[in-house]
């Protein structure tokens, strides 16, 4: 193996949602390499605000109102060769509802107020 590389399936994360994270090897030649049996951990570089389990899910816990992305990166060990992925830096942010509110006369009552 050559060079790994870490992966997700989001280029964003809300809180309380989730992102796989993956990892893939690349041959001397630049195919890529099979990893089936590697030991691949993964790591988060804000653990106050993020989990990355063995497997390589990623959830956003907390939020602090100022970071707007964490790094996250692997190291994969396979025939005695340690390798580490580059960074790779994903945006966090708040959960975001959108409630549309057009055609709902009589499905519900309002009290209060909004803001």
């Amino acid at each position: 193996m050559r060079a790994v590389a870490i992966l997700s399936n989001q280029d964003e994360l809300q809180m309380t949602r989730a992102a796989r994270l993956s990892v893939i090897g690349y041959l001397d030649n630049g195919l890529i390499g099979d990893l089936t049996h590697a030991n691949v951990q993964y790591f988060v570089d804000r653990t106050d605000l993020a989990v990355v389990d063995s497997s390589g899910l990623l959830t956003i816990q907390s939020l602090d109102g100022a970071t707007d992305h964490i790094t996250v990166w692997a190291t994969v060990t396979m025939d005695g060769v340690n390798l580490t992925t580059p960074p790779l830096a994903i945006t966090i942010k708040d959960l975001t509802f959108i409630v549309d509110s057009t055609n709902t006369t009589g499905l519900y009552t309002t009290e209060g107020s909004w803001s």
